[in-house]
């Protein structure tokens, strides 16, 4: 998702972007991302701070799991 939110921001300011993709370096590879994906439905919700919550397995190493209303 970030690399899709840093295309976003790239389009505003009138860059141009053909690909995008993350580096793995220990692998020595580089796994493809589509970055014309619209982000923008994200982009309003983070403006309008609506972050809805998805409890899950990715809880246990979030700092505020403890005091969680669903942890």
């Amino acid at each position: 998702m970030q690399v899709k939110i840093y295309a976003y921001g790239l389009r505003l300011l009138g860059k141009s972007l053909s690909s995008g993709g993350v580096a793995y370096i220990e692998d020595a590879r580089v796994d493809p991302v589509p970055v014309w994906e619209i982000v923008e439905g994200l982009i309003d919700r983070i403006q309008e701070k609506r972050f809805p919550e998805k409890p899950g397995k990715q809880c246990g190493g979030y700092d505020y799991f403890q005091i969680c209303r669903y942890g």
